[in-house]
């Protein structure tokens, strides 16, 4: 019976002593901080060393370890692998350590807490007390049960990830909602909802997939500069920027934006502080007035957001200051009447005194939206490059409110029908109708005096006279019958030559040719005045 108890003292002897060279060592702080206890060996009852129930971060060197938090490896116990358990609060054995003995690396242990981190994978996580990486700092390298005893807990507001993955939890040693976090730059919590709320960490597996994975933040190179400017059309002052801005107050900018440009990737901006309130997502490019996403003058944040994923509230595409060519409104059908031109979007023709009045319109080139009311919106249509002598056709005459140049690779279901002669018109075509009056003679001319109406009246009221009265009362009858018939005469010719008056117009064309016009009423038209000529009818230009 000796022999054979000998026999298996001997072979847990060669079992252990395999592991020999390996140690384990046991920390009273987390994080490998405090009083430490090493041992290579199994101990039974840390009480003999003074150091029971004290150990709150664990280094295993080589090979497998059972801790147990009961004297002679009873109670609650776990297997820890070879690695650096910087807390013992993720298995709830923290401070709870009474005794620990190696255990065989082949087996398979139903208690074995979860892999460490390895040293090499840890790397430091830095959480800045305001948006946008600024303000106070705490960097560490490992977990952290609890940010009070670093007077950090509820202030991170932005974090950097260097590498490696790591959780972050509301309240102390992980509990509460938690999520994890890949590398990049979170330059603002409040899209997790963990604004001002962490109080723990801890690095994670970064093998393992976790159903808590909070948005992949911007990568610092994807972020170029955004700058707004005070005006429309890029004017006033400006504010640029390469990182959000939680509060445009802190720069004397805030509800002051009116126009944007930017550079390259996407962009949030929101029209309340920390990112609330009604957002729009911008793409590159020059939007020269926020008009049309209603955000003019509203602007107080702004974020760098993920290029790649997919938003709800993104603006549209703003157009190419190289794509953006006049367009031309016309108050009459066939390009006549009072115009309005520009090369730029406008929110409200109201401010043009062109409102509902456009009824043709010329776009040399690019595609352009008009729209029934202001700001884009109600019903609107895409015009193409073209003349339309008549918006009667879509619908739209005296109709339009406001208009902006559109994206010319995209697809649009409102496009307007082509107009006639799309391409290729010549503006000499235009210029062939109009022109300056050279001169103008009256036809059907009378005698401007009324001699006749006069001479005749008279005859006719002397005669009726002379049959009045007689001797010296019949001549002043005769007398006074002439001249009133002659007054009447007079005004009877006046009413008689009006309507039959007519008179030539002789028109100079901007082409360099003449035109002669008939017209019955020309108003107050006088020479060198310019007017528009079609066909038989002219008009002031």
């Amino acid at each position: 019976m000796n022999l054979i108890f000998k026999y298996a003292l001997g072979l847990f002897a060669l079992n252990v002593a395999a592991q020999a060279a390996a140690q384990i060592t046991f920390y009273e702080g987390e994080g490998f901080r405090g009083r430490m206890f090493t041992t290579d060996q199994q101990v039974g009852n840390f009480e003999r060393f003074g150091f029971n129930d004290r150990a709150s971060s664990v280094v295993v060197d080589r090979g497998r370890w059972e801790v147990c938090d009961e004297a002679r490896f009873a109670g609650r116990c776990a297997i820890l692998r070879p690695g650096r358990y910087d807390s013992l609060n993720e298995m709830g054995m923290n401070n709870r350590i009474s005794s620990v003995r190696p255990v065989e690396e082949r087996a398979r242990y139903g208690n074995e807490a979860p892999a460490p981190v390895a040293a090499q994978e840890a790397m430091p996580i830095t959480f800045y007390e305001s948006e946008g990486f600024r303000g106070r700092t705490f960097t560490t390298d490992r977990q952290v049960g609890n940010l009070e005893r670093f007077g950090f807990n509820d202030r991170a507001s932005s974090i950097i990830v260097e590498r490696g993955r790591w959780e972050v939890c509301e309240e102390a040693r992980f509990a509460g909602r938690c999520a994890i976090l890949r590398p990049g730059r979170y330059d603002s919590l409040s899209r997790m909802g963990m604004n001002e709320r962490i109080s723990s960490l801890r690095p994670v597996d970064e093998r393992v997939g976790y159903e808590n994975e909070a948005p992949a933040p911007v990568a610092a190179q994807e972020v170029a500069p955004i700058t707004f400017y005070e005006g429309e059309g890029f004017r006033g002052r400006t504010f640029t920027t390469d990182q959000q801005v939680g509060n445009f107050e802190r720069f004397g900018f805030n509800d002051r934006a009116s126009s944007v440009v930017v550079d390259r990737g996407r962009w949030e901006v929101c029209d309340e502080a920390r990112f609330a309130g009604r957002c729009a997502i911008l793409r590159p490019g020059r939007y020269d007035s926020l008009n049309e996403m209603g955000m003019n003058n509203r602007i107080s944040s702004v974020r760098p957001v993920e290029e790649r994923a997919r938003y709800g509230n993104e603006a549209p595409a703003p157009v190419a200051a190289q794509e953006a060519m006049p367009i031309t409104f016309y108050e009459s059908e066939g390009f006549r009447g009072r115009t309005f031109t520009t090369d730029r979007q406008v929110g409200n023709l109201e401010r043009f005194g062109f409102n509902d009045r456009a009824s043709s319109i010329i776009v040399e080139r690019g595609r352009w939206e008009v729209c029934e009311e202001a700001r884009f919106a109600g019903r609107c249509a895409i015009l193409r490059p073209g003349r339309y002598d008549s918006l009667s056709r879509m619908g739209m005459n005296d109709r339009i409110y406001s208009l902006r140049p559109v994206d010319e690779r995209a697809r649009y279901e409102n496009e307007a029908p082509a107009p006639r002669a799309a391409a290729n018109f010549d503006n000499r075509a235009l210029n062939s109708t109009v022109g300056t009056v050279e001169r103008i003679e009256i036809l059907n001319k009378s005698d401007p005096n009324n001699i006749a109406g006069t001479v005749i009246g008279g005859i006719v009221g002397g005669l009726i006279g002379h049959q009045i009265g007689g001797g010296t009362g019949q001549t002043i009858a005769t007398i006074g019958g002439a001249v009133g018939g002659a007054l009447a005469g007079n005004q009877i010719e006046q009413r008689r030559r009006a309507p039959n008056e007519s008179f030539r117009v002789t028109v100079r064309m901007d082409s360099g040719t003449y035109q002669t016009i008939t017209e019955d009423n020309i108003a107050d038209l006088k020479p060198g005045d310019r007017v528009r000529v079609d066909g038989n009818a002219i008009s002031r230009y």
